[in-house]
């Protein structure tokens, strides 16, 4: 009785997960803190994207496919906010290089 349980719960969730699927795609823009790889290049990678309006940031599924995006990249991405999976990434500004980087903090504090 409990396996039959189980399994009508595990039904239930993958049913909901295919609903928010098949909804229309969030927009997001913010910049990328972190990307953080799994065991192997055919696996999806993970990105900490920072959207700027909360102190919070957000892990988001990246698909293996994508190519071009790094740690402080400004990015547009298309979204599933209830499975936090990317559908598609656009390259706004690409990250700048890690001395680049301490010298525009330097201008835009003086």
């Amino acid at each position: 009785m409990a396996a039959i349980t189980a399994f009508g719960a595990l039904a239930t969730y993958l049913l909901v997960l295919a609903c928010l699927e098949r909804r229309e795609p969030d927009t997001i823009t913010g910049e990328v803190l972190r990307v953080e790889s799994r065991r192997g290049k055919d696996v999806a990678r993970f990105l900490v994207l920072d959207e700027g309006n909360t102190d919070l940031t957000t892990a988001w599924a990246l698909p293996a496919a994508s190519q071009g995006i790094a740690t402080g990249a400004q990015v547009r991405l298309r979204v599933s906010r209830g499975t936090r999976t990317i559908r598609s990434a656009e390259l706004v500004r690409a990250a700048m290089p890690e001395g680049d980087r301490v010298k525009a903090a330097k201008q835009d504090a003086s």
